[in-house]
């Protein structure tokens, strides 16, 4: 995986950083490019030009690197694992395992805040070296990390500020297709306003700034509709992973009823909800109830085989949130005696405001293996 990461250059907090060869490609084009640009507005043959355009690249190269170094320190005290970052010639990349939406929305908002105190601090340095090449660089360095700073803040995707919404709408809704869907249209509809901007601004006439525009459309296009498809692919009513489709009708049991009257109205099969569709905290699993009853525990209190349940999810959700409660951020915030698999994991399921079924772990996992042909063919059941 290294080679395809590129070249390995540090570790931040034991967090690898890599280098794409298209990041060297970025410096050369700024340090002679953007040099040369110079050179040709002064009429200046000396150094002064390619001074400014290097401290420029290599700051704004900074600038990047620190962003990132930005979300990865917020993962890690977050308590997320951080896998690696890569930079590239469009940015970078920092990879990590899931977390919780609120987790989300710090770890997306460290990066752009970073840079707009690194700004701030490069301004203050250029003041101080004055109207010297390498103040001059500094000073263009200040505004490029300025404007890296806002841009990211767009509540659009690939941007920080794309998943900072989406965490946001996924914390009050509890579904991550929400906030998916929803991030996903304010993507799109940014489009068009970017476009009216340039119109009314006068910025179409020059052949850069048109360029700048398509670029840029093209950028939030690319990340937008694709969402927007996902979630609307995984609408259909018939997949087997809507949590409609997937969860276990509640059967409800009180807390002080004896096992003995429980198993004389159970089906055999059922797992139990104990208290009532508006107040359930705990569940039976119907393996643990068989074992009672063979085991001759049947004057014991239900309560006794409860275990607690996870976080609720609705009704309505989809293909998309079931997994994420399988194994994304959902199951990630849960306790680690249920990530270990020490402790069978149920999730409520809720429709207004009421619990009206379950959504068992391990049956998400039978329907994930029974759905992949290849699981099947490569690890055959009972085996």
């Amino acid at each position: 995986m290294e080679k395809s990461l590129g070249l390995k250059i540090m570790k931040v907090r034991g967090v690898p950083v890599y280098l794409k060869p298209s990041w060297f490609v970025l410096m050369l084009v700024v340090s002679l490019g953007y040099g040369l640009f110079l050179q040709s507005l002064s009429s200046s043959s000396g150094l002064r030009p390619f001074i400014i355009s290097s401290v420029l690249a290599i700051l704004v190269a900074l600038g990047v690197l620190i962003h990132e170094v930005a979300h990865a320190v917020v993962g890690l005290a977050r308590g997320q694992k951080v896998l690696y970052i890569s930079l590239t010639l469009w940015g970078g990349v920092t990879k990590l395992t899931p977390g919780t939406a609120v987790s989300s929305f710090l770890v997306s908002m460290a990066g752009p805040l970073v840079n707009l105190l690194f700004a701030g601090l490069l301004w203050l340095i250029a003041g101080l070296l004055g109207p010297s090449a390498w103040g001059l660089g500094f000073l263009l360095a200040a505004q490029a990390n300025f404007f890296i700073s806002l841009f990211n803040l767009v509540p659009a995707y690939p941007l920080d500020g794309g998943h900072a919404l989406e965490a946001l709408i996924t914390h009050f809704t509890r579904l991550r297709s929400q906030g998916v869907k929803y991030t996903a249209w304010v993507t799109l509809m940014i489009i068009p306003i970017f476009i009216a901007a340039f119109i009314y601004f006068g910025l179409t006439s020059s052949m850069v700034n048109l360029a700048i525009l398509v670029m840029v459309c093209s950028y939030l296009w690319s990340a937008g509709f694709p969402a927007l498809t996902s979630v609307g692919n995984q609408s259909s009513s018939s997949d087997r992973l809507r949590v409609e489709n997937i969860c276990q009708s509640a059967v409800f049991v009180q807390e002080n009823e004896q096992i003995v009257d429980v198993a004389s109205g159970w089906d055999g099969h059922s797992s139990l909800l104990v208290g009532s569709p508006e107040n359930s905290s705990s569940w039976v699993p119907a393996e643990a109830l068989r074992s009672a009853i063979s085991s001759g525990q049947l004057n014991e209190p239900i309560a006794q085989l409860a275990v607690p349940l996870g976080v609720g999810i609705s009704l309505s959700g989809t293909r998309l949130d079931t997994l994420d409660y399988f194994n994304g951020a959902v199951f990630s915030a849960q306790q680690d005696y249920y990530i270990r698999g020490e402790v069978p994991l149920a999730y409520p399921v809720v429709d207004r405001h009421r619990i009206v079924g379950l959504l068992i772990h391990r049956t998400i996992a039978q329907a994930l293996y029974e759905e992949s042909s290849y699981l099947r063919r490569t690890y055959p059941a009972g085996n």
